[in-house]
């Protein structure tokens, strides 16, 4: 899904950078604006991890961010299979990243980087951003899977989850 929506966002970015309204750029910058804040609320509070509405708030301006540039493309198709990207990397991994202070701070800094690409006109920075942005992503999710799979096997002591493995294993 990651690389779905790397190649087609990519896509998308340099032509949305052409069609982008002034009050769409003002949107953008504004859900940038809102990121930070909610970033500058957690540091504020000495919380560890974003989590209740204020997780909520901060994924609906990411996903806000993504898909106003996607429209702005005018790829309508585009447009519908990132939203299923989403929806299943929602459905499958909501909770695939810690969204601790270190993790919304890099979220935060690479859609502020899009949108000052954006901003200056320049697709090419934009796209490198966006691009750079997805693949962290992608990154992260793996990891957090990886660690969630080696502590699954390290408490794998029912006999059909030992069964199930090395059935998986003879397959592999």
């Amino acid at each position: 899904a990651y690389e779905v929506r790397m190649a087609l966002e990519c896509f998308a970015v340099e032509r949305a950078v052409k069609n982008l309204t002034r009050s769409t750029r003002l949107e953008l910058r504004r859900l940038c604006e809102h990121m930070h804040d909610i970033i500058v609320g957690l540091r504020a509070k000495r919380e560890a991890v974003l989590d209740g509405k204020p997780l909520v708030d901060f994924l609906s301006s990411d996903l806000s961010f993504h898909l106003l540039l996607l429209k702005a493309a005018g790829n309508r198709l585009a447009l519908k299979i990132v939203t299923g990207a989403y929806q299943r990397n929602q459905f499958f991994g909501h909770h695939s990243h810690r969204r601790d202070l270190h993790h919304l701070a890099w979220v935060w800094l690479h859609h502020a980087k899009i949108e000052r690409a954006i901003r200056r006109g320049d697709a090419h920075a934009a796209k490198r951003w966006l691009k750079a942005h997805i693949a962290r992503s992608l990154a992260d999710a793996l990891a957090a899977y990886d660690e969630a799979a080696a502590r699954a096997s390290e408490s794998a002591h029912d006999p059909v989850n030992a069964a199930l493995s090395r059935l998986s294993d003879r397959f592999a």
